[in-house]
């Protein structure tokens, strides 16, 4: 953590976007007890449907999956999930198809919603934080979509771990997908070199040099703690400005370290 990865990922699709190239869906994988579940959410969220009314639901719903015509039969599973995973902290709606029949129609929809997204663009599918106990359920989602999706254009998928032993290994992903196309490499992101972060702090966050040095021993080459550092003692009115950059207004030994930076420092450590 603290490299910057999905920053980065979440830079690389909107760049694609605004070139036509493709379009991104950036999944939560801890904001679900599973990953399925979690693309759902992604989804709702995509669409915006939380902030819409009933009946503005449905037309969304019917927009995303270009239908022209009423009573399909994807948008009543699709409206009867989006209900379930809102009240999944408390009771479900009732499912009027049997168990089997229901998990059926539910692999259907989550194919159906997967050519949805493809339809004009390819996807960048971006999982976030994936935890080591979803990487065959991840396996299972790839063999899902390579048996049932009728896709015309390529899906991307971007796993972020801190570790690249959450990853599927090639064996894995072979399992169940011997005759499609998947292809698995792996990109180690590296934090950056002492030049760079000190020409990043200096030159990008604009602090002055006492103050850099300082931020620079700390952040251990992490371009996220050094930006997540600077914003918060600026935003505690901590920094001032001089004329060789900003300072802090006490000596920076003294400075408050926020509590996702300190995680982030032991992580490395540990």
């Amino acid at each position: 953590p603290g490299v910057g990865k999905l920053r980065f990922i979440d830079s690389c699709i909107q760049d694609f976007y605004k070139k036509g190239i493709a379009h991104g869906l950036v999944v939560h994988a801890n904001s679900a007890n599973t990953l399925r579940s979690a693309i759902y959410r992604a989804v709702f969220n995509k669409l915006l449907l939380k902030t819409l009314k009933a009946d503005q639901i449905k037309l969304a719903v019917e927009h995303f999956f270009r239908i022209t015509e009423s009573g399909d039969a994807r948008v009543r599973r699709f409206l009867r999930l989006y209900q379930a995973e809102m009240h999944s902290d408390t009771e479900r709606p009732d499912d009027s198809d049997p168990p089997d029949l229901a998990k059926r129609h539910e692999k259907l929809l989550f194919n159906d919603m997967f050519c949805a997204l493809t339809g004009s663009r390819p996807l960048v599918l971006c999982i976030d934080d994936m935890r080591a106990e979803q990487r065959q359920e991840l396996c299972s989602i790839i063999c899902e979509l390579s048996e049932g999706g009728t896709y015309t254009l390529p899906i991307l998928i971007t796993v972020i771990n801190a570790t690249t032993n959450d990853m599927p290994t090639d064996t894995e992903l072979a399992l169940g997908n011997e005759t499609s196309i998947w292809l698995r490499r792996g990109i180690t992101i590296e934090p950056l070199s002492n030049t760079d972060m000190r020409a990043l702090i200096r030159q990008g966050l604009g602090v002055c040099e006492k103050l850099s040095l300082f931020i620079e021993n700390l952040s251990s080459g992490l371009p996220e703690i050094a930006v997540t550092l600077a914003r918060q003692w600026q935003l505690a009115g901590l920094l001032k400005p001089t004329v060789s950059g900003y300072d802090s207004v006490r000596d920076p030994s003294e400075l408050p370290i926020p509590r996702d930076v300190h995680e982030a420092i032991l992580h490395q450590v540990y």
